[in-house]
């Protein structure tokens, strides 16, 4: 057996100027994985396979905040999607919310129940008087009443654990037999079983 000779030369250690670069690559890299890592919770959006998530605008949800309004487009189910202008009038169904609850983008702010509640009100106003909503405003959520300002700056209050057709019925009488003239008008009450106040 043959003793072989070794070179160790050929075994040197890389230049110190390519460890460095080696060593700041990686430092590099971990630094990008943890900032990635971090960041990850905080952004707003979620990722499913094979879906795409379409909302269909039901109208606007607005959060009457002392520092301003922030308003959202809110889909049929409740929830809002997308940031919106402040609006006013009655062409889109504006609903403001007081009760200064933490939401955030693609929360359920508002119950189906309390949608459909919405949607009546505002129909049958459109076609069985010739009142327009301004908007809907929430108190508390969940709520157990329902402000709905009108175009003429005076509001409705419809109590949500009585039936709503009957109050929207009592409305219509009150409005076409007893108030004559609604430029001094304030308020409706609809909110007691078989009693409607007014001022």
């Amino acid at each position: 057996m043959k003793k072989r000779k070794l070179d160790l030369n050929q075994y040197q250690r890389a230049p110190r100027k390519n460890r460095r670069k080696k060593i700041l690559f990686i430092v590099l890299i971990l630094s990008l994985l943890v900032l990635i890592y971090v960041l990850i919770p905080h952004l707003n959006f979620k990722i499913k396979r094979n879906e795409v998530k379409k909302y269909e605008q039901m109208g606007i949800f607005c959060e009457a905040k002392d520092t301003g309004d922030e308003c959202f487009y809110v889909d049929k189910n409740g929830i809002i999607f997308e940031s919106a202008p402040k609006t006013s009038g009655g062409l889109v169904i504006l609903i403001k919310d007081y009760s200064n609850r933490e939401i955030k983008l693609y929360d359920r702010v508002l119950d189906s129940e309390l949608i459909n509640t919405i949607l009546e009100i505002r129909d049958y106003l459109l076609n069985e008087t010739d009142l327009k909503v301004a908007n809907f405003d929430i108190d508390t959520y969940p709520t157990e009443k329902l402000r709905v300002v009108t175009n003429e700056s005076w509001y409705i209050l419809f109590g949500l654990k009585q039936e709503i057709k009957k109050q929207l019925l009592a409305l219509k009488v009150v409005l076409d037999e007893k108030i004559q003239d609604r430029s001094l008008l304030q308020y409706i009450d609809l909110r007691i079983e078989n009693r409607v106040y007014y001022k």
